[in-house]
């Protein structure tokens, strides 16, 4: 706001800065004493307020008295909301967090995190400079005496900031993130604050693409339903499915280099899992990606059509009458099957086409006889089965 630059001496703040000025004058030391007597002000206010927010209480109590949103309380009462996504995120990632911090018992470090981490609201110098908040926190509270990681992830709260902004830097402080960003949207759209068209007012775009931006730094599992599930209670009844879906469509500005109907027969699956539905679609992306895909995936858009809205039994290998029945069944329960590579599970499906051709070549799938009719709608139906644990392929357009 000032124009200032601050100087560095390597890595700590020396008492230097460099001013751009407009102005022309033939004396610089005059636009320089200038600028240092403002210059001088500002960190005089920031001195006193700094002075004046130490000798007061440091405390969530505090925040009793600000008010968050009228439908929604206090700012104290969306951290005890917070505090509730927090501590179902701890118990799910405490062997990461344990090793992280090196300490077993972090409940009352999670409490303080989340409590404390709007406390610098009531400050006098967030109040003067609201850009310091979380900054400001992670100060008072390290003066306040709290652990290191509990100051840091005070500090890291609010990021990432930007479109290209840092991420916390931890699973601790990843924690306090998320409960942070996950709270605000299930609250804002529990009380119908959903944002429409360009209009956004309350940022809830950004918290959820930063939401899924940490999950994946991390590398942590989230499934978006169940926990929402969960903290249903403390909220106004409302539809959940459309905060999920909300939630999913901006991993299509993510995931914005691979092609938009990989993204949507990856969330057409139905996984919930933002971790697991992101690494669907890296690989499916992947494997999309190849020059002669469309030509090869002419094959299992054929397969899902002919699925469609149909429903799928159990093979009876009984009831095969061809040689080629028997060898899609047979090539189909050869592959194994590995959820935890989810490229490797893909591509070994997508290895089916040669003996899936020759099925579609050989064997008549429409035949009077409604047993032999659905036996064989089975043994294709049991790949497009497999293939939507991670997409349904008939969304992808080739």
């Amino acid at each position: 706001n000032q124009r200032y630059f601050p100087v560095f001496e390597g890595k700590n703040l020396s008492n230097h800065f460099v001013v751009v000025s407009n102005a022309i004058t033939n004396d610089d030391e005059l636009v320089v004493r200038g600028n240092e007597k403002v210059l001088r002000a500002r960190l005089s206010d920031a001195m006193f307020f700094w002075k004046s927010d130490l000798q007061a209480e440091f405390s969530p109590e505090k925040l009793k008295q600000i008010s968050y949103m009228q439908a929604l309380g206090s700012v104290y009462d969306k951290q005890v909301r917070e505090l509730a996504v927090a501590k179902a995120l701890s118990a799910d990632y405490a062997t990461q967090i344990e090793a992280e911090i090196g300490k077993k018992d972090f409940a009352r470090d999670v409490e303080n995190a989340v409590m404390f981490s709007k406390a610098d609201l009531s400050s006098t110098m967030v109040g003067e400079f609201s850009e310091l908040q979380g900054i400001m926190g992670s100060y008072y509270a390290a003066h306040a005496g709290l652990a290191d990681h509990v100051c840091r992830a005070i500090r890291e709260q609010y990021l990432p900031s930007g479109e290209d902004s840092e991420l916390p830097s931890g699973v601790f402080s990843s924690v306090i993130a998320i409960a942070m960003k996950f709270e605000t949207l299930l609250g804002l759209f529990s009380i119908d604050k959903v944002p429409s068209g360009n209009k956004d007012p309350y940022a809830l775009r950004r918290a959820a693409t930063g939401l899924i931006k940490i999950l994946l730094n991390q590398g942590l599992g989230f499934d978006a339903n169940a926990l929402a599930q969960k903290l249903a209670p403390n909220y106004k009844k409302f539809d959940i499915s459309k905060l999920l879906d909300f939630i999913k469509d901006r991993l299509y500005g993510i995931f914005d280099e691979i092609n938009p109907s990989v993204i949507k027969a990856c969330i057409a699956s139905g996984e919930n899992d933002l971790l697991r539905l992101s690494k669907a679609i890296k690989a499916l992306g992947e494997i999309a990606a190849a020059a002669d895909f469309g030509e090869n995936f002419a094959t299992f858009k054929r397969l899902a059509n002919i699925i469609k809205d149909e429903k799928i039994g159990a093979v009876d290998e009984n009831l095969f009458e061809h040689d080629a029945e028997r060898a899609l069944n047979a090539a189909f329960r050869a592959i194994k099957l590995n959820e935890n590579d989810v490229s490797g599970y893909l591509r070994s499906l997508f290895g089916l086409k040669g003996v899936i051709d020759d099925f579609f070549d050989n064997v008549m799938i429409n035949v009077q006889d409604v047993k032999i009719r659905a036996n064989r709608i089975a043994n294709i139906g049991q790949i497009y089965r497999a293939f939507l644990q991670f997409a349904d392929i008939k969304e992808i357009g080739f």
